[in-house]
């Protein structure tokens, strides 16, 4: 897909473009260094998504923000690869990639013998911004097990 594509994969299905799009129409487009749980998290050139060479793709990956520790480090779950790990981001500390065996910013682009001068790695280097959707709230329910298809039934039900 190039970037001009707004879709994943000609499946109609929204891209990354279009939620921050969507996102900066509501306005909840932001970049503290203290992000609320439940925001979107973006970055950008976590690929090559168009084949060109270059670092010129922006808004390539979203993630949902699932807590903040107390130094700062974001955890952040999305679904690369058809699994849900955790990313990790420290904007307070965004040149350490681990701290011992703590990873402070995840390594989010592989490293290739084709990358132009000046790729960056390091989710810290890659981040575009949060998005606040969802409002202000005080409790979030956490899936640990859903795939695409799923569906979850409310406690009401």
């Amino acid at each position: 897909a190039n970037e001009t594509e707004t879709t994943d994969s000609g499946t109609g299905n929204p891209g990354v473009i279009d939620i921050y799009r969507h996102a900066q129409r509501q306005g909840g487009i932001y970049h503290s260094t203290r992000p609320a749980v439940g925001d979107l998290v973006f970055f950008h050139n976590t690929y090559d998504r168009n084949g060109d060479g270059r670092n010129n793709d922006w808004y390539t990956h979203v993630g949902l923000l699932e807590a903040v520790e107390q130094d700062g480090r974001i955890a952040i779950l999305s679904y690369p690869d058809g699994r849900v790990p955790r990313t990790y981001l420290s904007l307070e500390a965004p040149d350490e990639s681990t701290d011992g065996d703590r990873v402070v910013n995840t390594v989010m682009r592989h490293r290739s013998d084709g990358d132009p001068a000046y790729t960056q790695y390091l989710a810290s280097e890659l981040f575009a911004g949060f998005a606040n959707l969802l409002g202000d709230r005080t409790e979030f329910l956490v899936i640990d097990n859903w795939e695409p298809g799923m569906t979850v039934a409310s406690a009401a039900e």
